[in-house]
């Protein structure tokens, strides 16, 4: 459940469909449904639970690539409704084009992200987890800055498949320009 929300943004109304199934399709056209999980447990969906609570989505993503091994793994916030394949397609477009180099995430954004989970990628995120670590440094940002992680530019039309939202106020707001966009 979000905090900021007062409810589970996976379950949030969009479109006829729950926010969560948005973002589904929009991976799955990219990697096919066998390879879908989500963070945390949500009915319908295989997950990953979090084995560090507490930490946001440092913990998820440590939970995910320590599960998962040695394979690329692409997060995207389920906040994120208006995210498509197309726009998605730019972070394995540019991993291809980078070979060798272990992350990648959209210039201005820490999400999505796309991530080898190799020991590279595991020893970091082991780092920023460490206890003596003050827990501001926690963060994607962070993990980001030490696998200094590949920027992709996104076109300014893109803009909107970005927007975070933790607050009500957020969420109709986007709501209402999603609307608009599709006029």
């Amino acid at each position: 459940m979000s905090t900021r929300m007062g409810r589970n943004k996976a379950l949030l109304p969009y479109r006829g469909k729950r926010l969560i199934d948005h973002v589904a399709q929009a991976l799955i056209e990219l990697v096919g449904a066998e390879h879908f999980y989500v963070s945390g447990d949500l009915p319908g969906f295989r997950s990953v639970q979090d084995v560090h609570r507490g930490l946001g989505p440092i913990g998820g993503i440590s939970s995910i690539v320590h599960q998962f091994r040695d394979r690329w793994i692409l997060f995207l916030p389920v906040d994120m409704g208006s995210m498509n394949s197309e726009t998605l397609n730019l972070l394995f477009e540019a991993r291809d084009a980078h070979l060798g180099d272990q992350a990648f995430h959209f210039q201005g954004y820490e999400l999505p992200l796309l991530l080898y989970s190799g020991d590279i990628v595991r020893e970091q995120i082991a780092k920023l987890l460490d206890p003596r670590i003050h827990r501001s440094k926690r963060c994607i940002k962070e993990l980001e800055r030490a696998l200094s992680c590949n920027e992709v530019r996104i076109k300014p039309q893109s803009e909107l498949r970005f927007q975070n939202l933790n607050t009500p106020q957020e969420w109709q707001t986007f709501k209402k320009e999603a609307e608009i966009s599709e006029l």
